[in-house]
């Protein structure tokens, strides 16, 4: 039913009847293009640290789209009228990958900052400072952090752990590691982690993989351990090249990981049971994944910057500072190009030279010659030193390669300090 003629007249386009600008009798309607929503609205604020980890509040943002996003000079304001003129401003060249995370501490790297406070708010914005992308507020502090459950798209709640910059934890039972195709031959598998500190009954919980044909019920008296991980290979389905994981609780969704390709290895959480999946270096059925990269985490400590020395102490730079395990008062430093050791105690706000150390000690290879360019240094178990140096620089400052880890008695009353032994590397490594 139409109340005017339309010209040139009145076409069905997905669903509904519209002006069309072109006739197409006895052919496909010409209908008007339908308006793609921008990659930006993709975007969602994913969870929210309120009352500070180790290091600070902050808010995590996820990418649900399947572009890339580029959220450089983005803007963040908590529920705080003073803060208008002052929002947190994500860096330049930030880029959120599809599917990926980005979480930004409020209250460090800004020109001012803020913190999250119990009864407050996070909103973002465009870099336009205006347009609203999203918004989440809260009456109290989360006891984790607030996150999105499911990861991503479902509503905030309360968190089983933080999951900075990883998809959250909406349950201390996740998937972990996956074998799709064990390297011998074995049975596919698929491992669950514990992430809280409570053991957690998962019997007759099911494991799909990619449909729902196949279904495998976790037997009775099945618990995963607190903070452990309990493997599932017994399950009667092999698991595909391109397929899926998804562990159920009744008909709730709990987990899940999806993959397009067998991983050389098997595909695990990197940081183990809280961090995203990649491509492990080894598979650890049952145990704590084998991540590739340094294990890294936050420095506890305060975030504030102080000289800590006395300007000219050293005359030049200390490539290798250690502290003593034995006492957190006294670091142990190398003096690159020089070589020369030094015991270095604290003194008040201040870091000074120990007695007896006033210049510091030069080193010495074993034979009481040389002059090694030490770079490193650390303290070993039984409480000697051990130097790495990657040159001898008797004849100057090029010096001749000779890559050495050396051991060195720190009780040596004397003014040099001559190696106990020497493990000479220049043949198995390039040289410096």
């Amino acid at each position: 039913t139409w109340t005017t003629h339309r010209t040139p007249s009145w076409s069905l386009c997905s669903g509904t009847f519209v002006t069309v600008q072109t006739a197409t009798p006895g052919a496909v309607n010409a209908c008007p293009a339908v308006p793609t929503e921008p990659a930006w609205k993709s975007v969602k604020i994913n969870e929210v640290e309120s009352n500070g980890d180790k290091v600070a509040d902050w808010v995590e943002l996820v990418n649900n789209g399947t572009t890339p996003v580029d959220v450089s000079g983005w803007k963040i304001l908590d529920n705080d009228p003073d803060h208008v003129g002052k929002p947190v401003v994500v860096p330049a060249g930030t880029t959120i990958a599809a599917g990926g995370h980005y979480a930004i501490y409020t209250e460090l790297g800004q020109a001012t900052g803020f913190g999250l406070g119990a009864i407050d708010s996070a909103t973002l914005f465009l870099a336009d400072g205006t347009t609203q992308v999203d918004s989440y507020a809260w009456t109290t502090h989360a006891a984790t952090t607030y996150g999105r459950c499911p990861d991503g798209t479902g509503d905030f709640a309360v968190t089983t752990t933080s999951t900075r910059g990883a998809a959250n934890a909406c349950s201390p039972i996740r998937i972990n590691e996956v074998e799709s195709k064990d390297a011998d031959g074995g049975h596919d598998w698929v491992e669950l982690v514990n992430v809280s500190g409570t053991a957690v009954p998962v019997s007759g919980w099911t494991l799909k993989d990619s449909g729902d044909a196949d279904a495998f019920t976790i037997p009775a008296d099945t618990t995963v351990p607190a903070n452990g991980h309990l493997a599932l290979d017994t399950f009667a389905f092999g698991l595909g090249g391109s397929d899926s994981a998804r562990l159920f609780n009744g008909t709730t969704l709990v987990d899940s990981y999806t993959w397009t390709t067998e991983a050389a290895t098997t595909y695990g959480r990197c940081k183990d049971g809280l961090g995203d999946f990649t491509t492990t270096v080894v598979p650890t059925k049952g145990a704590t994944n084998a991540c590739p990269g340094l294990s890294t985490q936050p420095w506890d400590g305060s975030q504030s910057v102080r000289t800590a020395d006395v300007a000219n102490t050293w005359g030049a730079d200390l490539s290798g500072l250690a502290f003593d395990p034995k006492d957190p008062d006294v670091v142990w430093g190398a003096q690159n190009k020089r070589g020369t050791l030094w015991k270095i105690e604290r003194d008040g706000q201040s870091w000074v030279p120990a007695e007896g150390w006033t210049a510091g000690k030069d080193p010495r290879y074993t034979d009481g010659t040389g002059a090694p360019d030490t770079e490193g240094i650390t303290v070993g178990p039984d409480g000697f030193l051990y130097a790495a140096s990657e040159r001898d620089n008797t004849d100057g400052r090029s010096g001749t390669s000779r890559m050495s880890v050396l051991r060195y008695d720190p009780s040596s009353t004397a003014a040099t300090l001559t190696a106990t032994d020497e493990w000479d590397l220049t043949a198995a490594i390039n040289q410096a």
